[in-house]
């Protein structure tokens, strides 16, 4: 069964050890949070595939960047671009941003009418270079030591990438300055309490994969080649015996 991992990226705070890693369950079952950053196993790359080489085979991780690897910002769009508007974004920000459009990588949620500026759209935004991220997910995804047993790598499925600050348990993992006003009011990731508290049966993994602020698309599984030819094949038996029967007629 895939193992849930908690990961956060902070290269400022450590340049040397980056990572922090626990069970996502962790998170999900602390009641107050409070030095995950800290109290968490702790190192650089080799350090962390070292770990997951000697556990489960299978892992879905979870990431957290430091919010000083992101940069939010408030854009005001034309209404009749809605359709494009990801392709629209990083033009807008670009001189904003002054940085080439082809470097960024840009996240909008919450798309909102301006009433002030007639036919404008405001999409909040996050930016974040995108090198770094693809080099990120790259080093994080990269195989790790072998299996004693069967001399495979681990697998890892990166389920969710998110700002730190969008989990109040993470508070201690933020250093960067105050975030624009909207950022105040992003939808944070409850406790297991306290969605038992809401009689909620929501499981943290999902929400983090679904929140709004995830940067990624969850990687999903993927089929063994051997099922299709399995399917193929049981496909071809049960067309050739129900020509069979159709000849008896």
């Amino acid at each position: 069964m895939p193992r849930n991992l908690a990961v956060i990226y902070q290269p400022y705070r450590d340049p040397e050890n980056p990572l922090v890693w626990f069970p996502l369950d962790q998170l999900a079952l602390s009641g107050n949070g409070g030095g995950f950053a800290q109290s968490g196993m702790q190192g650089d790359f080799s350090d962390f595939h070292g770990t997951l080489a000697a556990e489960s085979p299978t892992v879905n991780l979870y990431l957290f960047l430091a919010d000083e690897l992101l940069s939010f910002h408030q854009v005001d769009v034309p209404q009749g671009v809605k359709r494009s508007i990801q392709k629209l974004l990083p033009v807008l920000l670009e001189e904003q941003l002054a940085q080439d459009i082809e470097q960024i990588g840009v996240h909008y949620v919450d798309v909102q009418y301006d009433g002030s500026v007639p036919e404008t759209m405001m999409c909040n935004t996050a930016v974040w270079d995108r090198q770094s991220l693809e080099t990120l997910m790259a080093r994080l995804k990269a195989p790790g030591q072998p299996d004693k047993e069967n001399s495979s790598a681990h697998v890892i499925r990166l389920k969710a990438c998110l700002p730190c600050s969008v989990c109040p348990l993470l508070d201690d993992a933020i250093r960067a300055q105050p975030r624009p006003d909207f950022w105040q009011i992003i939808p944070r990731i409850p406790t297991a309490h306290q969605l038992q508290a809401a009689d909620r049966d929501d499981s943290v993994p999902l929400l983090l994969e679904a929140h709004q602020w995830n940067l990624i698309t969850p990687e999903q599984s993927e089929v063994s080649p051997f099922v299709g030819v399995f399917a193929m094949g049981g496909l071809a038996v049960g067309l050739y015996l129900l020509n069979q029967w159709l000849s008896v007629f």
